[in-house]
């Protein structure tokens, strides 16, 4: 099971309608999620190159974004 702690991008993982987003972006975060939900390493997320994943310091430490 995943956790989530927003409701709503969990509605969009399950493939649910949530009414609080757009459709075009529960389309494109659905996809975004199934992508870091297949990934084996970091580095598979760093691919296509326009996610600009980065690591995160200070207080964020050991996070991507």
């Amino acid at each position: 099971m995943k956790n989530f702690a927003d409701k709503e991008t969990h509605k969009v993982y399950q493939q649910k309608f949530s009414k609080q987003l757009p459709p075009t972006i529960q389309r494109l975060a659905l996809r975004k999620l199934l992508m870091i939900d297949h990934a084996e390493t970091i580095n598979d997320l760093s691919l296509p190159p326009a996610n600009h994943l980065e690591k995160l310091s200070h207080d964020r430490q050991g996070q991507y974004s």
